[in-house]
């Protein structure tokens, strides 16, 4: 790799993308100071069936690093790797990432886990100081305050979770997978099997009962489920719905941000369980 960054143009400003917005945060957590990282995808939009506007195309062009999941998640990027001018470093391939088995396939929400996200952090730290000399320090310092930061949060998370008998919960789909990893937790149902596949009757009926069984009042749902849609699959008035974006499409992009899309998901996950 090394070859290849010294063959690049170095720029006085280096342009960093991200597929999505949680890459972007942790990009920006590394990048703060010295330039503003961009996100390649729409708000709201879904990665498994994007289609990149002219505009975003653009954005791919002219970035010296690309920093994206991989083809699984992301099928809309995966022929333009090689046909732009930057590096594009691909979360799912580097080197001490915790990655989980779902099915399977490798579960690509990778983001949620805290300890991925220093791993990448410090993957593009290692570029850019190759690519940007002049702010070296600068990412440097970075990185270490970004390394610091998340594992306070990370330890304050973990801690928050760290109770005996902590009530189950359901998800409408296994996205959570990698956080409740990190912290000790485990849904006891999932509302659909395959993303963007309804459920059959019969599996509704395994979901009722398990909600009755293991008597859980809390369910995890994606910001574009209809909820008055799924109560009425559910037929259950008493569960509390609770919606989380693990895409963070509302986070607001700051060095602080990914630890503050985590902290949001832990704090939203609690409120759900109360």
């Amino acid at each position: 790799m090394s070859a290849l960054l010294l063959s690049l143009t170095v720029q006085a400003q280096v342009s960093v993308s991200a597929s999505i917005k949680p890459l972007q945060a942790i990009a920006a957590a590394i990048t703060d100071g010295a330039n503003t990282p961009n996100v390649l995808m729409g708000s709201g939009a879904s990665p498994h069936h994007y289609s990149l506007r002219p505009s975003e195309r653009r954005l791919i062009s002219n970035s010296d690093v690309v920093l994206w999941i991989g083809p699984m998640l992301e099928p809309h990027l995966e022929s333009l790797d090689s046909q732009t001018r930057g590096l594009w470093l691909q979360a799912l391939n580097l080197d001490d990432m915790n990655l989980l088995i779902q099915g399977d396939a490798i579960d690509q929400h990778l983001w949620l886990d805290a300890g991925n996200a220093i791993v990448i952090a410090e993957h593009l730290t290692n570029i850019l100081l190759e690519l940007d000399q002049e702010n070296s320090a600068r990412y440097q310092s970075n990185f270490q305050q970004f390394q610091q930061s998340l594992a306070q949060v990370d330890e304050q998370i973990s801690q928050s979770f760290a109770q005996e008998n902590l009530p189950g919960f359901a998800v409408y789909h296994n996205a959570f997978a990698y956080f409740e990893d990190r912290y000790g937790l485990k849904h006891q149902v999932s509302v659909i099997e395959q993303e963007d596949i309804s459920p059959g009757i019969r599996h509704l009926l395994e979901v009722r009962k398990k909600i009755e069984e293991h008597n859980l009042h809390c369910v995890l749902v994606d910001p574009e489920v209809n909820v008055e849609e799924l109560k009425t699959m559910l037929g259950n008035d008493e569960l509390n719905y609770t919606m989380i974006d693990v895409l963070g499409w509302d986070i607001e992009i700051s060095p602080t941000a990914y630890a503050e899309f985590l902290t949001g998901i832990a704090a939203a996950i609690h409120d759900c369980l109360r």
